[in-house]
């Protein structure tokens, strides 16, 4: 219920023109774009809204023992606040990381690490496209982080693997 279950619904997903302003940008800086695809990422979310509860399915008793029950709800797809708690635990996550947001798309985050390495990465709910630096170790560094709080699958060194991010084919060079 509206009000009661949740107050506030909306999650951002990056914008199709910051992600192609981002491969750009990429093979100007000659680095490496990656991706990574979160597993059940709304189980992953830190829910910090009031308890919500279901009725108690049919063939269950709903009175046990004089007390009513119903089955406590976690975050789960369909439900209207579970993507904003997802994007916000990943937000939250990433700026204790060490990423600054950008001011211009929420699901833009940038990290420089002490030797002048640069990680880019664009959040689209569950996928994320990365730039990095080429010959460092900075993504290697975040996604041994990052899969320590969230379970993911790393589409691996370079996006020809997989090709695609949001339905946009990506492809390249070897730089």
């Amino acid at each position: 219920v509206n009000g009661l279950d949740f107050n506030e619904t909306h999650s951002p997903a990056v914008n199709y023109c910051t992600v192609r302003t981002m491969c750009a940008a990429a093979a100007e800086c000659n680095m490496v774009l990656t991706g990574s695809d979160d597993t059940q990422a709304y189980l992953q979310a830190d829910r910090t809204g009031p308890t919500r509860y279901a009725k108690m399915p049919e063939g269950y008793e709903r009175v046990i023992n004089g007390v009513e029950h119903c089955v406590k709800v976690g975050n789960l797809y369909g439900a209207p606040d579970a993507g904003r708690y997802l994007y916000m635990t990943k937000r939250a996550w990433l700026l204790d990381y060490g990423f600054t947001q950008s001011a211009w798309d929420p699901c833009l985050f940038v990290y420089t690490d002490g030797e002048g390495a640069r990680l880019w990465l664009c959040m689209y709910v569950d996928d994320h496209l990365y730039a990095h630096t080429r010959g460092s170790d900075i993504r290697d560094k975040f996604m041994e982080a990052y899969k320590a709080r969230f379970v993911c699958t790393d589409r691996g060194v370079n996006i020809s693997a997989s090709g695609e991010f949001c339905s946009m084919r990506i492809r390249q060079g070897d730089g």
